[in-house]
């Protein structure tokens, strides 16, 4: 792996632990429209991006435009209302910790909006770590490729020496995009399934294996 001076980190289900949350709405959203609600095994296993294909393998009418967004609004309104009764990963600070004193530039791109994003970092205490926190400015996290490209352009950061930490096959195709380095984490809304059929570095969680990768 080449030197790494740059972390790019994706915040749900990268560094926030948020799928069991993620999994009630979806099963809300599911019973409010009498289809029958799915496991944790099975929403990692058919969570994907764009949003918009997500919901067509849940069965919801994405037929039309409006309806679609309709969905997109009902969700982002019951992830609100939950939006702080999540936690942070196990060992997350402590590896942003170490990063921070190894003078490692860190980076938060998110498809969240980028109030509620602000919002989270601010209730973790945790935006010290971060020189720069992007998230979405449109309602169903379709910029994140487009914000990510801004980004390395306005600030001149070299591709390279970017390492791109994610927890889906999108994030690893962001990286692959813009020719960063890519590591997977399966502790989120992605089976390791999927995460396999990329040739990117999957680790459990922020093991020690993890750490090593930094040293």
């Amino acid at each position: 792996m080449c030197q790494i001076k740059t972390v790019v980190w994706d915040w749900n289900g990268t560094l926030l632990n948020d799928v069991d949350m993620n999994l009630e709405i979806v099963n809300k959203m599911l019973f409010d429209h009498n289809i029958p609600s799915i496991s944790k095994e099975h929403y990692q296993s058919i969570f994907t991006f764009p949003i918009f294909n997500f919901y067509k393998a849940l069965g919801l009418d994405t037929d039309k435009e409006d309806m679609y967004y309709m969905l997109v609004k009902n969700y982002n309104e019951e992830y609100r209302k939950k939006m702080f009764e999540v936690s942070l990963y196990p060992r997350t600070e402590e590896i942003l910790a170490l990063l921070r004193q190894r003078d490692v530039q860190q980076i938060i791109l998110s498809g969240q909006n980028q109030k509620d994003l602000d919002k989270q970092i601010e209730f973790f205490g945790i935006k010290h770590y971060f020189d720069f926190i992007v998230g979405s400015s449109e309602k169903d996290a379709s910029d994140k490729e487009k914000q990510f490209l801004r980004l390395i352009e306005n600030q001149n950061i070299e591709s390279t020496n970017i390492l791109v930490i994610g927890d889906t096959v999108y994030d690893y195709q962001l990286a692959s995009a813009l020719e960063c380095q890519c590591v997977l984490l399966s502790h989120g809304h992605q089976s390791n399934f999927f995460l396999r059929e990329t040739s990117a570095s999957i680790f459990t969680g922020f093991t020690d294996e993890f750490v090593k990768l930094f040293f």
